[in-house]
């Protein structure tokens, strides 16, 4: 005999769920880096130089990595003077974990003018995220143009973000 009510039931059925949003995360350990003496002393212009910045970073999506250059290049607070140049360029490549790496981008191209969008994006697509020790490789090329003497300044940023459904670069 069935002592329980009508419709009733010895198990309990419960459909249970949950989300987790994208995000990036970036970590350093080094606030600012230095490419050294820049001078060649035989042409008055520079030298070449390769700077290695290291970070690390975890995506749990797919991920878009916008690069940035304040000056679009090194830059002098000295004012342009005829025949010499206050400006020093040069390339940034981006190389993630697993052998993903990107083309260079020169720093001209990521100099962001107010209101447009930075000219560096990288996508990368899939269906998973990325996590790990990463860099952003430096490099100038030997430019045998004259340069002032000073201090030459940038300020790059790298910004991860997860790639969202219907986005556009």
């Amino acid at each position: 005999m069935d002592l329980a009510p009508a419709g009733a039931s010895n198990r309990l059925r419960v459909e249970v769920a949950g989300v987790i949003s994208p995000r990036c995360t970036v970590g350093q350990s080094e606030g600012s880096a230095s490419f050294g003496q820049l001078l060649d002393t035989a042409s008055g212009g520079t030298v070449a130089r390769s700077l290695k910045l290291g970070f690390t970073f975890d995506c749990n999506s797919p991920f878009r990595a916008v690069m940035t250059s304040q000056n679009g290049g090194l830059l002098t607070d000295a004012s342009p003077a005829s025949g010499f140049r206050n400006r020093i360029t040069y390339d940034a490549a981006l190389a993630l974990p697993n052998g993903r790496s990107t083309s260079s981008c020169g720093s001209e191209q990521m100099q962001r003018e107010a209101g447009e969008r930075a000219g560096c994006v990288f996508r990368f697509n899939g269906r998973d995220g990325a996590s790990g020790a990463a860099s952003v490789k430096l490099s100038m090329a030997p430019d045998p143009s004259p340069v002032l003497a000073g201090q030459y300044r940038d300020r790059l940023v790298l910004r991860l973000s997860p790639i969202l459904g219907g986005e556009r670069d």
